[in-house]
C-alpha cells in the first residue's frame, strides 16, 4: 500500500501532537506492506516546521537537531517524488494570495481553492472537504 504523506503528517510522526496517535494507528495497520511517499520539498518544510516550534518555545533547539538527524537517517525509508518547478512556482503564487480570508471563511476553503474553481459550489467539492 502506497501512502503519500504531506509535511504535516511527517511532522506528526516525529512530534507528539494532535493527530499523531491516529496517524500512527492507521499506518501501523499497513506496516508490513507499506510505502511512504513524500515530496522533495518535505525535507525543507519539515525543518521549517520544527524551527518554527523552536521560535515559539514549543521545543528546544537541541531536540530539533536530534529530530532532524533522525529524519535524515530515515530518508531511505521514504519514496521521494520530485515536484516540478512550475508546480512549486504555482504553489508559491497561491501562498501569497492577497485577498482577505475573512471573505471566504464561511466556505471552509482557502481562497486559493476558490480562485482556481474548487469552491464548495464547484463540481469537485471533495477538495474542500478534506
Amino acid at each position: 500500500m502506497n501512502f503519500f504523506l504531506d509535511t504535516n503528517a511527517v511532522v506528526k510522526l516525529c512530534h507528539d501532537e494532535v493527530g499523531t496517535e491516529n496517524l500512527v494507528t492507521f499506518l501501523s495497520r499497513y506496516y508490513s506492506d507499506m510505502t511512504l511517499t513524500i515530496a522533495d520539498i518535505t525535507q525543507i518544510e519539515f525543518r521549517s516546521a520544527f524551527f518554527r516550534m523552536v521560535r515559539t518555545g514549543e521545543v528546544d533547539l537541541s531536540q530539533v537537531k536530534e529530530i532532524c538527524r533522525a529524519f535524515d537517517a530515515s530518508m531511505a525509508k521514504f519514496h521521494v517524488v520530485r515536484v516540478e518547478r512550475n508546480v512549486k512556482y504555482f504553489s508559491m503564487r497561491f501562498a501569497g494570495f492577497s485577498r482577505s480570508r475573512k471573505k471566504f471563511a464561511n466556505t471552509g476553503c482557502h481562497p486559493a481553492f476558490i480562485s482556481i474553481g474548487l469552491a464548495p459550489d464547484s463540481p469537485d467539492r471533495s477538495v474542500c472537504q478534506l
